[in-house]
């Protein structure tokens, strides 16, 4: 049998790929796992390695053939899987299980992901959940942790902002969060409590409250992240890094990406961030985000001249924008 599992979701495409193979060494304990990762490889030999491994010698046994990001093959691997795809029937590979696994997105277009699309006795597609989806998710993932467990709507929203909606953190943040509670209850104090908000997120927030007008609450945050006069200038790059996806999602936007999955490709952001940044970017017009960037780039080159304060410069640029 041949499977393709797809998505843009690393954390769940990892576990997915793990029960996978779990399950397979449950059900053959003799059997064999042969795992070719095309990422930084790809030529028609490495493919040809691959197939070899496919093959049965005197003693057929079953094989599990793990194909790790097919679509990251260079033009003549591609061409090799692509002609062993053409041929493929289950009947030439009775006891050969094919899993590939593509955890990078591809073009809808991309004729070797198209071919194995059609190809596949199942194909399996791992996104990163947004909205509702990605409450729910957090839900369950607490529920596996602890069969009692159970965390307010508050305190949900609160750990997915503090996370950046990131799944590998989340599951590592609810194991945390559990722990300390023995009757599995997390609450919005516990949140607070326990779970260090990203910088990330607190930078959205300050430039969120920038695009509203509220300047000292965007200072406010600002000056949380400070450690110091040395840690403003790391954090003036990072507000430059967001800035720039902003301004990449507002493009997007107005060419038409108007839903989470479709800015965050666009952009790329994680979903759970284009779904926020959605909720206010019609209010920042390109213009005012080009200035924002420039106004930034000038504080980087004053910076390293050393002809202004670091302090000075968070200021400036927060009553600027």
């Amino acid at each position: 049998m041949l499977f393709f599992l797809h998505g843009n979701d690393p954390f769940l495409i990892q576990r997915r790929k793990q029960a996978f193979t779990q399950a397979f060494t449950k059900k053959y304990p003799t059997g064999e796992i042969h795992s070719f990762d095309f990422e930084d490889t790809g030529s028609g030999d490495d493919v040809q390695r691959a197939l070899s491994a496919a093959e049965q010698g005197l003693f057929a046994t079953q094989k599990c053939i793990l194909l790790l990001h097919p679509l990251s093959l260079r033009e003549e691997g591609a061409k090799r899987l692509t002609a062993f795809l053409e041929k493929y029937t289950e009947t030439d590979f009775p006891e050969v299980t094919f899993l590939f696994v593509q955890s990078k997105g591809f073009r809808k277009n991309d004729k070797l992901a198209m071919l194995l699309k059609k190809v596949a006795s199942k194909e399996e597609v791992l996104d990163t959940p947004v909205g509702k989806g990605l409450d729910a998710w957090v839900r369950q993932e607490l529920a596996s942790i602890d069969s009692r467990g159970t965390i307010t709507d508050t305190a949900l929203q609160n750990l997915i902002r503090a996370t950046n909606g990131e799944l590998m953190r989340l599951s590592s943040e609810l194991e945390k969060l559990a722990f300390f509670f023995e009757d599995g209850k997390v609450t919005e104090e516990s949140v607070d409590e326990l779970v260090e908000f990203a910088r990330e997120e607190v930078l959205f927030q300050a430039l969120d409250a920038l695009s509203r007008g509220d300047k000292g609450r965007a200072l406010l945050l600002f000056r949380t992240q400070e450690d110091g006069p040395q840690s403003i200038y790391p954090l003036l790059s990072m507000c430059a890094w967001q800035v720039r996806r902003l301004l990449l999602l507002r493009e997007g936007y107005d060419q038409g990406a108007r839903n989470a999955s479709q800015a965050a490709s666009y952009a790329g952001l994680q979903p759970f961030v284009a779904e926020k940044a959605l909720r206010f970017i019609s209010s920042l017009p390109v213009t005012r985000l080009k200035r924002a960037l420039a106004l930034l780039s000038e504080f980087d080159t004053r910076l390293k001249q050393g002809n202004i304060d670091p302090g000075v410069a968070l200021s400036l640029f927060v009553w600027k924008f």
